[in-house]
């Protein structure tokens, strides 16, 4: 077997018997190996083979193919080469040219596609349940209280009144300007002023807790109530119902 220089194909053996053709064959896989046609040369030199069946031209086949950039079917064919030529004098030149083209196959090699995971089930969440409303107290208790300071309001209108009875008794009976009759005209300014603001602030409690409460009553499908405060001097009065 000869080596062609540059690390060119080897030259094709004819055994005895050859066919006919295999010596065309080879020329021409030359011919198109020097023009730098490697394909057309892997072709040639592979039909070479396989009428002559000499195993030398395993060697050129994979040198064609490498040059051509098959890089898999180069080493396939320099691995067999080196099967069956175990004692071929450019064996080590095959070994390292075979292990080049195995990295390079593995580097041209698709990673296999990740096997995508089944679809997941879709859960639908059931609709959560309405949460129980009960009648709020709150409203209530602010309307209990607003009674309340009604009720402290209601003191002090009769503490104002009863200061302005004992003044016109101290007036109806000839009575003088004096620190008693201070006394009285102070008591019946200041009893008037805390009982209009615990008044006010009774009816707006009282407004506000009723209003809470009904509408949070009409939340779960009742009518919400209106109200109306009106608030003077001398009086409050409160008006709550429903289409005001």
């Amino acid at each position: 077997m000869a080596v062609l220089l540059a690390g060119g194909p080897v030259g094709a053996q004819d055994k005895g018997g050859a066919e006919p053709g295999a010596a065309e064959l080879y020329r021409r896989g030359r011919e198109a190996y020097d023009r730098q046609d490697y394909a057309e040369a892997a072709e040639l030199f592979t039909r070479c083979h396989a009428r002559s069946g000499d195993p030398s031209l395993l060697f050129n086949i994979a040198q064609a193919e490498r040059l051509a950039g098959d890089c898999a079917a180069a080493a396939d064919h320099y691995r067999r080469f080196l099967a069956e030529v175990p004692d071929a004098p450019n064996r080590a030149d095959a070994e390292a040219k075979l292990a080049d083209m195995e990295r390079c196959a593995e580097a041209r090699t698709p990673p296999p596609a990740p096997s995508s995971p089944p679809p997941a089930a879709a859960v639908v969440a059931p609709p959560p349940a309405p949460a129980a409303q009960s009648p709020s107290r709150a409203g209530l208790w602010a309307a209990g209280a607003g009674g309340l300071a009604l009720g402290v309001s209601a003191f002090f209108w009769y503490r104002a009144w009863d200061a302005d009875r004992e003044l016109d008794a101290l007036f109806a009976d000839g009575g003088v300007y004096d620190d008693h009759y201070q006394g009285l005209a102070d008591r019946i300014d200041t009893s008037r002023t805390v009982a209009i603001v615990t008044g006010a602030a009774g009816v707006a409690a009282v407004a506000g807790g009723l209003l809470y409460h009904f509408a949070f009553r009409a939340g779960a499908g009742g009518e919400a109530p209106r109200a109306a405060a009106v608030v003077t001097p001398d009086s409050a009065m409160l008006v709550v119902g429903c289409g005001l």
